[in-house]
């Protein structure tokens, strides 16, 4: 068996994040028998955040509940990122990447990063950034485990550069001296009345960061920065985020909307 190189993961700490972004539950992370609140709302359906051989978030109920974890080697992250073509995929298309020209990308709501890495796979330079510090811990959890399966996956996560902070206080000032070619948002969807068919993914999501109220604030911020492409992912019935956009890149379920600077 060959030797596979590893890749550390560039994991930024940065002073805790603002209050805008508020959970909903209470969490509890376990840590060598020890337990400490972290003084969410409700404590009415906890999470545990417990670190093993990977780091898992349980949800608190009857025993024998599946575990979440964060993922890029199995799955569904990983079979997006296998996918070749790109001229077909809508965020290839709204980020306006091309074949052989790889961008540096901010993407300001990170969350479990599927989208970063996917512009990872292709090539890009991306700087993730949560304010969710269990989301945050998740993604670094993963990143770390995929480093260490292969060298193609350590090859691609070594393009990302996790962070953790509030992007509205951190965005102006990441682009003043290295303005990225793309800052990318994807800010959490209102609430959907059918909640039984909410993925488990986007449950936990929701669970950990709320509903991101100040998203149009964090598409303002990203505009005033003057980088020249801001992409916004919208469901496809949701209006727009900060007035009409340059220009639409539409899938099946969602859509993106790109603000070109003028």
């Amino acid at each position: 068996m060959h030797e596979v190189a590893r890749t550390e993961v560039r994991a930024t700490a940065l002073p805790a994040p603002s209050t805008r972004r508020l959970g909903i539950r209470s969490f509890v992370i376990v840590t060598n028998n020890r337990t400490r609140n972290l003084n969410r709302q409700t404590p009415s359906k906890p999470f545990e955040l417990v670190r093993g051989e990977r780091v898992d978030l349980y949800a608190s109920g009857p025993r024998g509940a599946k575990p979440f974890c964060v993922d890029f080697v199995h799955g569904p992250t990983a079979r997006r990122g296998q996918a070749n073509s790109i001229r077909q995929q809508p965020l290839a298309k709204a980020i306006g990447l091309r074949v052989g020209t790889p961008l540096t990308v901010i993407d300001a709501t990170a969350g479990l990063a599927r989208d970063a890495f996917q512009m990872a796979c292709w090539g890009s330079n991306v700087i993730a950034i949560e304010r969710s510090h269990e989301l945050w811990e998740l993604v670094q959890d993963g990143l770390q485990r995929a480093s260490r399966h292969s060298e193609s996956l350590a090859t691609i996560v070594s393009r990302i550069t996790l962070m953790h902070g509030d992007s509205i206080e951190l965005l102006s000032s990441m682009c003043k001296d290295n303005r990225p070619d793309v800052i990318y948002l994807d800010p959490m969807y209102p609430e959907s009345r059918k909640s039984a068919a909410v993925k488990k993914e986007m449950r936990i999501c929701r669970a950990l960061v709320g509903d991101d109220a100040d998203s149009d604030e964090l598409c303002t911020t990203a505009r005033e920065t003057g980088v020249r492409r801001v992409v916004v992912k919208r469901h496809r019935l949701a209006p727009p985020l900060c007035g009409p956009p340059s220009m639409c890149i539409r899938g099946t379920r969602i859509r993106f909307d790109v603000y070109l600077k003028s």
